[in-house]
């Protein structure tokens, strides 16, 4: 670790805690030091927590990348030194909802592998499902967890969810309700992509090849907060059969 602690000059180097002076030999050497130095590359900036749209007090967890105002409905990012908006929306549910958990919804453009409708997923991972007329129009999506798990439970649950491809009526905005902290960077989901094809694409034989020839450009993203019930040990959504274990959870704080 790198510490820069304070000191002053008088007669002297002096610690600037303890208002003792430094046993450095004279004060010559130091003042050398002091002519070359330089300004950090990384100095503490701070961002006011005010909502940039209405003015509001917002509210985040202490490990969230994400802050919300409670006011208009809208979710923020830190950016470039200043809060820009993050395009969110989540699905309702009319049954009682433990937990929001996040979810980065990607669109990319995949070459190498046809990967652009739902019936592209169907085909590519030999699911037991009929192609559906309509299939072919419906946009194929990335499904990430915006949430820390350990990495094989990140790739199972995100592999999960794209084989499934949410289709649920979506609300614009953040939900009302008890929210999973957003603390995994949309960055760091992208970086996945290719190893979520590599969990569903068959023959399984051939997964090399296909990834050699696969190549990924995100397109666009949407954070979606998808609706899971609450049980003893864990939430769960019904619909996608997806459980997701609370103690993963506490433990992944600490990735």
């Amino acid at each position: 670790s790198l510490i820069y602690a304070p000191y002053y000059m008088a007669n002297g180097l002096v610690d600037a805690i303890l208002n003792q002076p430094v046993p450095t030999g004279g004060a010559a050497p130091i003042e050398a030091l002091l002519e070359k130095r330089t300004t950090p590359a990384w100095p503490i900036t701070f961002v006011p927590s005010l909502c940039p749209q209405c003015g509001w007090d917002m509210q985040g967890q202490s490990d969230a990348l994400t802050l919300s105002c409670e006011n208009c409905d809208t979710l923020w990012r830190a950016k470039g030194g200043h809060l820009a908006q993050l395009p969110c929306a989540h699905a309702a549910d009319e049954k009682e909802i433990g937990m929001y958990m996040p979810f980065w919804r990607i669109r990319a453009d995949v070459d190498g592998i046809a990967l652009k409708s739902h019936a592209d997923l169907i085909r590519t991972a030999n699911l037991p499902r009929v192609v559906q007329p309509g299939l072919e129009q419906q946009t194929f999506y990335f499904w990430c967890p915006a949430f820390k798990l350990n990495p094989q439970r990140f790739l199972t649950c995100a592999s999960h969810v794209t084989g499934s491809q949410p289709r649920d009526p979506l609300t614009p905005g953040p939900p009302r309700g008890r929210r999973q902290a957003v603390n995994m960077p949309l960055s760091e989901a992208v970086e996945s992509l290719k190893l979520i094809i590599a969990l569903f694409a068959k023959p399984r034989e051939r997964i090399d090849e296909i990834l050699e020839t696969v190549t990924i450009r995100p397109r666009k993203f949407l954070l979606v907060y998808l609706p899971f019930q609450e049980g003893h040990h864990e939430f769960i959504h019904r619909k996608m059969n997806l459980a997701i274990y609370k103690n993963l959870l506490v433990h992944a704080k600490n990735l």
